[in-house]
């Protein structure tokens, strides 16, 4: 019952995350042009469960969805990282790498694993290639920002940290998933962690909208 609840105000709070999220994106569309693939996320995200929901309840398997949007996903961070890395061989190589992984999602699909099996490739070696990109920009932002600036405020910094974290938490999920399903044993609490670790990722994310419409409204009082 408890474990429900919890459930209930995490997928809420998600919902809530998203929608307050992609709002406050496009008010504050033509002045942060560099964290414009952000709020497209998170409106697809929306679109993506919304259909996810619909599969498992019509189809009792929405592992078709997870094949469509997860490179989907991919590529639209390796459009944030684009805009916001330093180095232009950097920006380059994250649209080099949205073309691999597309390329790589669609032959996952086609011969490794079939749209009624959740693509667990794809997700690892994403996982792997997100982890290494944010730990990059993170050290980017540190070297970067003014000492006289609160970092923990500055919008890329916080997206760097959320991407991060929700991506080493996936990592660690999906290689336990796989151990205790060798074994036979359950995986709900790892699951439960999963949603946390959503929660997580989503709250920085709209924290890091709120601040750069904040930092827009600020510049644009004093002009």
């Amino acid at each position: 019952m408890i474990a429900n609840t919890i459930k209930d105000f995490i997928v809420d709070s998600l919902f809530f995350a998203w929608f307050i999220g992609y709002g406050l994106g496009v008010w504050d569309w033509h002045k942060a042009k560099n964290l414009r693939a952000i709020p497209i996320l998170l409106l697809l995200t929306f679109v993506a469960q919304m259909f996810m929901y619909y599969w498992a309840v019509t189809y009792k398997n929405n592992a078709l969805i997870a094949h469509v949007f997860n490179p989907i996903q991919f590529t639209l961070l390796m459009v944030f990282f684009n805009q916001n890395f330093k180095e232009r061989w950097e920006r380059n190589a994250a649209l080099y790498l949205a073309g691999a992984m597309l390329i790589y999602g669609l032959i996952n699909t086609l011969f490794l694993q079939n749209t009624k099996t959740f693509p667990s490739n794809f997700l690892v070696v994403s996982n792997l290639l997100l982890i290494i990109l944010s730990i990059n920009l993170f050290l980017q932002k540190l070297d970067t920002v003014s000492t006289k600036v609160n970092i923990f405020k500055e919008p890329v910094f916080l997206i760097a940290i959320a991407i991060l974290c929700f991506n080493v938490f996936s990592f660690i999920f999906f290689l336990l998933k796989n151990y205790l399903f060798d074994k036979n044993i359950s995986s709900n609490d790892l699951t439960f962690i999963l949603l946390f670790a959503n929660l997580l990722y989503y709250t920085l994310l709209l924290m890091a909208l709120i601040f750069s419409l904040k930092n827009s409204l600020n510049t644009r009082a004093k002009n």
